[in-house]
C-alpha cells in the first residue's frame, strides 16, 4: 500500500507499506536550480530500523531525453535502488573471510566461495566449500523471493525445502530438512554492505541436537 502527498512545489512525501511488516517513508526534495534531487528515507521492519539518504544529479544532453534531462544516482547509490530502493542485488562471486566470520564452537571450513545469480524473483546460490565439519561440499540452491516453496539438495544430499522473501534490504531464507533422522530448521539472513563489497550471512539452526548461530562474512571478488 502506498500514499503520497506534495508538501510544496519542490517537496514530495511518499509512504510505502509492504505485507504489514515494512514501512518506507520517503521525503523527496528538488533543489531550487532543479539540478539535484535528494531522497531521505526512514525504513522500519522486524529486522531494520534505519535511515538512508540518496542524492541524484540531473544529467543534461541525453539524446533520448534532451528536453527534460535524466536523473541518475550519484556513485554508490545505485546498489540501493531497486524495487522501491530497499532491495540490493546480490549477484557476484563471494569469498568467505574466515577471520571476520564467527562460527562459534563449530570448526570453520578451510575455504568457501559462493556464486550468486540474483535474477528476481529467482536467486541461485552455488556453494563451494572445502574442509570443515562436513568436509568438502558443493551445493546449489535455487530460491524464489516471492515466497514460493523450492526444493534443493542440502547437507549429505538430503532434500532441503526453502521459502525466501525480502524484508527491506535483507534476504531471509527459511529452510527445513531431515539430517541423519533429525529434523532441522535453518534461517539464513543475507545483508549487503552499502558499498556492495561485503555480504553478511547470519544463520540460525534449530534441531534435536541443539541450536546454534553463526555469522559468515564474504568479500566480493
Amino acid at each position: 500500500m502506498s500514499s503520497a502527498r506534495r508538501v510544496n512545489a519542490g517537496t514530495l512525501e511518499f509512504t510505502e507499506k509492504r505485507n504489514g511488516k515494512l514501512t518506507d517513508k520517503q521525503h523527496i526534495q528538488l533543489s531550487p536550480d532543479g539540478k539535484t534531487m535528494t531522497m531521505d528515507s526512514h525504513i522500519t521492519s522486524t529486522t531494520i530500523n534505519g535511515d538512508r539518504k540518496l542524492v541524484y544529479d540531473k544529467q543534461e544532453g541525453s539524446a533520448a531525453m534532451s528536453d527534460s534531462g535524466a536523473m541518475t544516482a550519484t556513485p554508490g547509490a545505485a546498489a540501493m535502488i531497486r524495487s522501491g530502493g530497499t532491495q540490493p542485488n546480490l549477484t557476484g562471486t563471494w569469498k568467505l573471510d574466515i577471520p571476520k566470520s564467527n562460527f562459534g564452537q563449530i570448526p570453520p571450513p578451510a575455504s568457501q566461495t559462493d556464486t550468486i545469480d540474483d535474477n528476481e524473483p529467482s536467486v541461485k546460490i552455488a556453494e563451494d566449500q572445502k574442509g570443515g565439519m562436513m568436509g568438502d561440499m558443493n551445493l546449489t540452491s535455487t530460491l524464489s523471493t516471492d515466497g514460493k516453496e523450492t526444493t534443493s539438495p542440502g547437507m549429505g544430499g538430503a532434500p532441503t525445502t526453502s521459502t525466501a522473501h525480502w524484508d527491506g534490504a535483507a534476504l531471509v531464507v527459511d529452510s527445513k530438512l531431515s539430517f541423519q533422522g533429525t529434523d532441522v530448521k535453518v534461517k539464513d539472513t543475507y545483508t549487503l554492505s552499502s558499498d556492495g563489497k561485503t555480504l553478511t550471512q547470519v544463520t540460525h539452526v534449530e534441531s534435536g541436537m541443539g541450536n546454534f548461530d553463526s555469522t559468515s562474512v564474504y568479500d566480493k571478488q
